[in-house]
């Protein structure tokens, strides 16, 4: 069965990251599930624009009406959406930074969240426009756990995927890295192996 994975990474450091890590073992689990898994990688690392006052005015306009200054602004966001929207399947694997999310995952996640594309405001309030889908948020922290009362990253994360209409989101977490960097690794790693095993039990 062909199957399309969506595998984005935000963590800054790019040669020993444990998210990173975390993720290229996802990664591998899926390709021995699916060999034929078509994937495509984004590296939030490689950088991304910020909105900004024009990104803001453009896509207020209907899509039809924008002049080329405007398409070619909205012509990441676009992208970035269409990856959304063609994946299967969604794993974002990020490091907590500050209690929160790395400045460049902000950056995505403004860059996705847009109304008449992700949402679209209804007289009950928001509504996402996004077909359901599976996805992992792998989370790496150095000392905050993960679902604490300062850890402003995790529901963060789920509200936004929520937000633009999916919420087969699940978590899997290495956190306090620097008390026990090994356990905290081997632990998130039997999480994504039973994951898998749950999967296979209910096939």
């Amino acid at each position: 069965m062909s199957k399309h994975l969506l595998k984005i990474n935000a963590s800054v450091n790019t040669t020993d990251s444990a998210s990173r890590q975390l993720a290229g073992y996802y990664e591998s689990r899926m390709i021995d599930k699916y060999p034929n898994l078509q994937i495509t990688h984004r590296d939030l690392s490689m950088g991304m624009t910020p909105i900004n006052e024009d990104w803001i005015n453009a896509s207020s306009i209907p899509e039809e009406k924008r002049d080329q200054y405007q398409q070619k602004i909205l012509a990441l966001s676009d992208h970035l959406i269409n990856e959304l929207v063609d994946a299967d399947e969604i794993v974002l694997a990020t490091p907590m930074y500050n209690f929160s999310v790395p400045g460049n995952l902000k950056i995505w996640i403004d860059q996705i969240a847009r109304a008449g594309k992700t949402f679209q405001y209804t007289a009950e309030g928001p509504r996402g426009l996004l077909s359901d889908k599976p996805v992992k948020i792998i989370i790496t922290t150095g000392g905050t756990p993960v679902g604490s009362e300062i850890d402003y990253l995790s529901a963060y994360l789920k509200q936004i995927f929520n937000f633009i209409g999916i919420t087969d989101v699940s978590l899997i977490a290495a956190d306090q890295l620097m008390m026990d960097r090994d356990n905290s690794l081997k632990q998130a790693k039997t999480q994504i192996d039973q994951l898998f095993s749950n999967q296979q039990q209910a096939a």
